[in-house]
C-alpha cells in the first residue's frame, strides 16, 4: 500500500460537499463517523458492461487508509455479490453487504443470504432462453440474483422490464424485481441497502457514530434514508439531486475519490503499509 495519495487529474469543484467540509478541515474528525459506500457508479466508474470495469489504481489504498482512520467503521454495500468484492480486493478486511443487502458476511466468514430454489432456477432458464433473441441485453449472473443490462441499447428498456417481470412471476415470494440505471434485476426479497446499513450500525465498530452514505442509483435511496435515521448524511454521485433524498451531491466517482483523498490528507497521518498485503490488480 502506498504511503502517499495523489488526486486524479480531473476538473474538480472544492465546494461540492460543503455540508461535510469539516471532514477536510478538522484533524481527527473521522473518529466520529462511519462510512458506507456503493461500488459501481460511486467508487467505480460505470462501464459499458459489468465485467468491463476498471479498478482505479489508488482505490484500495484510499479505502484502507479510511478504514484505519475510521477504526474499522467502513462498509461496502453493493449490488454485486460479496464474492465480487473479494475478487477485486483480495486482502481486504472491510465489512461487506452484497446483492443490495441480501448477502452479508458474518463474523465467522460465512455469508448470510437466501439460497436459490427451484422457482429461481425456472425463472433463470426462462431468461436465458428468451435472451437468445435479444443479444443487446446482457445478463449478469450474481449467483443468487440475475441482472439484465440494456446499456448498449436503451431502446430495449421496456423489453427488459417485461422479461424481468415475467421471470419474477415464475418465482415465489422470496424474490423481487429491482430497477436501476439501465438494468433490471431479479433478486432476493426482504432486504435492501437500508437494512444492511442498520445491520452494520448495530455492530460495535459502528455504534454511536454518525453514518455517511455514498451512492448513485435508485437502490441507494434506502441507504440514504437509513443514514438519516441516525442523524447522518448522504451524498449522491451524479448530476442532480432530483428525485433523491440525498443531502449532498458530487459529480462523479473520480471527484469522490479525490474528495476522499483530501479527507485522508486532513487527518495528518497515513496508515503504515503492511508488506504482507498484496495490492490488488487494477483490472477486473
Amino acid at each position: 500500500m502506498s504511503t502517499t495519495l495523489t488526486r486524479e487529474n480531473i476538473e474538480y469543484n472544492q465546494g461540492l460537499i460543503p455540508e461535510l467540509s469539516h471532514l477536510k478541515n478538522d484533524k481527527g474528525s473521522l473518529s466520529k463517523h462511519a462510512f458506507f459506500f456503493d461500488l459501481d457508479g460511486t467508487l467505480l466508474d460505470i462501464a459499458a458492461a459489468p465485467d468491463k470495469i476498471q479498478l482505479p489504481q489508488q482505490l484500495y489504498d484510499i479505502l484502507s487508509h479510511l478504514h484505519w482512520h475510521l477504526d474499522g467503521a467502513l462498509a461496502l454495500i453493493t449490488g454485486r455479490p460479496v464474492s465480487f468484492v473479494d475478487t477485486i480486493f483480495p486482502s481486504h478486511s472491510f465489512e461487506i453487504a452484497g446483492l443490495h443487502g441480501a448477502q452479508i458476511r458474518n463474523s465467522d466468514g460465512s455469508i448470510r443470504g437466501l439460497k436459490i430454489d427451484d422457482s429461481f432456477r425456472t425463472a433463470k432458464r426462462y431468461i436465458e432462453d428468451t435472451l437468445t433473441d435479444y443479444p443487446d441485453i446482457k445478463v449478469e449472473d450474481k449467483e443468487v440474483a440475475l441482472a439484465l443490462h440494456y446499456r448498449s441499447n436503451p431502446r430495449l428498456q421496456k423489453t427488459t422490464t417485461d422479461i424481468i417481470n415475467k421471470a419474477a412471476s415464475i418465482t415465489d415470494e422470496n424474490w423481487t424485481v429491482q430497477h436501476g440505471k439501465m438494468v433490471a434485476e431479479l433478486r432476493p426479497a426482504g432486504s435492501d441497502k437500508g437494512s444492511a446499513l442498520d445491520h452494520f450500525m448495530a455492530k460495535p465498530a459502528f455504534q454511536s457514530r454518525i453514518p455517511i452514505a455514498f451512492g448513485d442509483d435508485l437502490t441507494d435511496e434506502a441507504m440514504f434514508a437509513a443514514a438519516h435515521k441516525y442523524s447522518g448524511a448522504s451524498v449522491k454521485i451524479g448530476a442532480s439531486l432530483q428525485q433523491s433524498c440525498a443531502m449532498s451531491l458530487i459529480s462523479s466517482p473520480s471527484a469522490l475519490r479525490n474528495w476522499l483523498t483530501e479527507v485522508i490528507a486532513a487527518q495528518g497521518t497515513l496508515r503504515v503499509p503492511d508488506p504482507a498485503i498484496n495490492h490488488p490488480t487494477n483490472k477486473v
